[in-house]
């Protein structure tokens, strides 16, 4: 699961008690909440007496903590976002998300992934691909994943960009070995998406060891990654020949017991 620290963007107030005059109220500034949070989670990172399982669960503590005690303020509605996308489960989303402040209910970039987060629930094992239509990035001849389908093999959707550290990583490292295990039985189909510049994905095939065929998905206005309910890639799908959907996950190592089943 990653972990985001994300800034917060308002100011809280802090009343002082037993007084006989006017209360002073302490103005505490968004950098300095910003900085009580991140202070906490850099000594939680730090603490080596801690497994990596314990400083996840420490950390999702945390971050529920802060959103409870800052619901109300700029605060909470940031880390509202980080945990509707790292840690609470949909049903559970649903529910916060009906308790929230305005504050937060009214935020665009809620309300954006309360949708695509609702989208990816109509997409996952056992349902019906949804079709991606666009351009193939070295012939700029249509393709669309029911294309690729309708060449009878099972189907590696990869959702990747060409700045994405880990989406490179992973076409480096992982894709080449897949590729050759995958021939005659599977056939991959990159979805570039989040691109502001065509040239960006030009650029990188000719950096990165793509074999494959990858359809140019565009920017993030209206991607085809919002209908499929992705919020972070890379994002890999496993489709069967007939277009059902076998397993979804962020690395290679998450699938691979639907992928097995393939290449065997």
């Amino acid at each position: 699961m990653k972990k985001l620290v994300l800034l917060a963007c308002s100011a809280l107030l802090f009343a002082s008690c037993g007084q006989t005059t006017a209360p002073v109220v302490e103005v505490k500034s968004l950098a300095e909440m910003t900085e009580d949070f991140n202070a906490q989670v850099k000594a939680l990172y730090e603490d080596s007496t801690l497994t990596r399982e314990e400083i996840s669960a420490k950390y999702d503590e945390l971050l529920n903590a802060s959103y409870e005690a800052h619901k109300a303020d700029s605060l909470g509605m940031t880390q509202f976002v980080s945990l509707m996308l790292d840690a609470w489960d949909y049903q559970t989303l649903q529910q916060k998300y009906a308790e929230a402040d305005t504050l937060t209910q009214n935020n665009a970039r809620v309300q954006h992934y309360m949708e695509v987060l609702g989208n990816y629930q109509k997409v996952l094992p056992g349902a019906q691909y949804i079709d991606i239509v666009g351009p193939e990035v070295r012939t700029n001849e249509e393709i669309s994943v029911a294309k690729v389908l309708a060449e009878g093999k099972p189907v590696l959707l990869d959702f990747f960009a060409s700045w994405c550290p880990p989406c490179k990583r992973a076409i480096k490292n992982e894709f080449p070995e897949l590729v050759k295990q995958a021939e005659g039985k599977m056939n991959i189909l990159g979805i570039d998406v989040w691109e502001d510049k065509r040239e960006d994905i030009d650029k990188a095939m000719t950096e990165l060891p793509i074999t494959w065929r990858v359809l140019v998905a565009g920017g993030r206005q209206n991607s085809p990654a919002d209908t499929w309910g992705v919020t972070s890639i890379p994002s890999l799908v496993l489709l069967s020949a007939d277009g059902t959907i076998l397993a979804r996950g962020h690395a290679l190592e998450e699938i691979q017991e639907e992928l097995d089943k393939i290449l065997k």
